[in-house]
This record gives structure tokens, sequence and C-alpha cells, in this order.
């Protein structure tokens, strides 16, 4: 059964930061092509439309707190594990992908314009 995570996501926070991305099969930090780039932006939508598809997440700061456009386009999404914030923890966002654990948190953008649509 596919379930489409985007409201779920959108309802917990608009803007997401990207904490770490793991490698599936290590379970350390991958350092390889852009994902030390990739690390520390931000992002003002998160679509995952659900398991076995691609998940795109659009950049508003790149990992330098600069405005970026564009988005990052995930292999086929294998699972999605949404922590919501409770007394003991922060929400939590964990996109897992053939190779990759996308680690994200809540945030807020640095003005309320920068996401004026």
């Amino acid at each position: 059964m596919n379930n489409d995570f985007t409201t779920t996501i959108q309802n917990i926070s608009q803007c997401w930061y990207l904490k770490d991305v793991l490698d599936v099969a290590t379970n350390k930090q991958r350092t390889d092509g852009r994902y030390p780039k990739r690390i520390g932006s931000t992002f003002w939508q998160i679509i995952v439309p659900g398991i076995g598809k691609s998940a795109a997440l659009f950049y508003l700061y790149d990992n330098k707190g600069n405005r970026k456009n564009g988005y990052l386009q995930t292999s086929m999404v294998h699972g999605v594990d949404i922590t919501e914030e409770s007394d003991n923890c922060d929400a939590e966002l964990r996109i897992t992908t053939l190779n990759s654990i996308f680690i994200l948190t809540p945030t807020e953008p640095k003005q309320e314009s920068d996401l004026a649509e």
C-alpha cells in the first residue's frame, strides 16, 4: 500500500533542515559526491508521494545559508519514519532510499518572506 507522506510532513513543519545523510549499508555519513554540500541545507517543501517512488526536496537555503533554487530528487524511497516532537525529543524525519538515509529536523526560515510564493 502506497502512502503519500507529504501532508503529514507539511503539517509538522514548513521548513526542514538536512541534519545528515547516512549510507544505508554502513550507517555512516555520506562523504561522496555532492552529499557534503547538501548536508546543512534547508528545504521549504518535501514531497514524498509514497514508498517505491522518488522524493523531491525543494531548496530554500544551501548549506551556507544562501537562498537556493531547485530541488534534490532522491532515488526510490524504501521507507519514511516521522517522529513527532515530544517532551524528550525534537521532531525528526528520516527518508530511507536505495542507498541513503536522509535525516531532517524542523526549522524556521530566516524571514517569513522567504516562504512567500
